[in-house]
């Protein structure tokens, strides 16, 4: 752990989204929300697509932090820009239920779709039910 802090304070993405995650899970240590948002943060702004994602989570469910959900969407799609298929699926998510965006089951689609290109499952089950979709 001594050695992750390190690299943190030198500002390593890497291990500030593992730290992040760590003071998330309470897995090796006991949870703590104000030091895993700080280290998610910090790894975002580095670019870390992962750590984009898992803050993004956090804002969408309100894990930690108060729900945000112009701050979900940002992060999700710069996750999902930077190839993280989890977001991309989430902003699916968020099309087809018209959370924070405009509902569009044609964006829906495009996401899941893309998602089963890159070879998630879930996508390909949510693909299979756009039956009244009218596709590309």
């Amino acid at each position: 752990m001594a050695m992750l802090h390190i690299a943190a304070d030198y500002g390593d993405a890497d291990a500030c989204r593992e730290l992040g995650k760590v003071y998330h899970d309470g897995e090796e240590i006991r949870i703590d929300h104000l030091k895993a948002v700080r280290y998610l943060r910090k790894a975002s702004e580095e670019g870390d697509a992962n750590a984009q994602y898992l803050l993004g989570m956090m804002y969408m469910n309100g894990t930690m932090v108060r729900i945000d959900l112009p701050s979900a969407y940002m992060l999700l799609r710069q996750s999902s820009i930077s190839g993280n298929v989890n977001a991309l699926y989430q902003l699916g998510m968020m099309y087809l239920n018209g959370t924070y965006v405009r509902r569009s089951e044609m964006s829906a689609y495009q996401c899941f779709r893309r998602c089963s290109e890159l070879g998630m499952r879930e996508a390909d089950y949510m693909i299979e039910n756009f039956s009244s979709l009218s596709r590309p």
